[in-house]
């Protein structure tokens, strides 16, 4: 494994004039040194960011996992997002939950990327 981010909570955000609301990404491209182990992949999950509000933004995410490593239980909640972009969401190798998130998170036409059910997230 090559390491881990769980169980993070966020709430009561205000945003304004931002470029991108939120950004997960496990495609950065640089590693501290060339000891690394590039097959060892990070664990990701349990990502919950609830009662958020911004305007005046371009983006409203980029939650990008990576291929072979699905980053699991990221839980939006009842977040109102005011963007420029006609593609508020970018989305790829991630799953979660999603309840009263404005725009319309990340559906695909074969099916719903956040679709797990609520007690997957975390709670305080």
């Amino acid at each position: 494994m090559g390491g881990y981010v769980r169980n993070i909570y966020m709430s009561n955000v205000t945003l304004a004039g931002v470029d991108v609301a939120i950004r997960f990404t496990g495609e950065f491209g640089e590693h501290p040194d060339k000891f690394y182990d590039p097959k060892a992949l990070p664990l990701i999950e349990k990502v919950t960011i609830k009662d958020v509000t911004g305007e005046n933004m371009k983006v409203a995410g980029f939650l990008e996992g990576i291929e072979g490593d699905i980053f699991v239980d990221i839980c939006l909640s009842n977040r109102t997002l005011a963007v420029t972009s006609v593609s508020p969401w970018n989305c790829s190798y991630i799953q979660g939950y999603s309840n009263l998130v404005s725009p319309q998170i990340c559906e695909t036409r074969k099916r719903k990327i956040f679709a797990v059910h609520y007690s997957s997230c975390y709670h305080l």
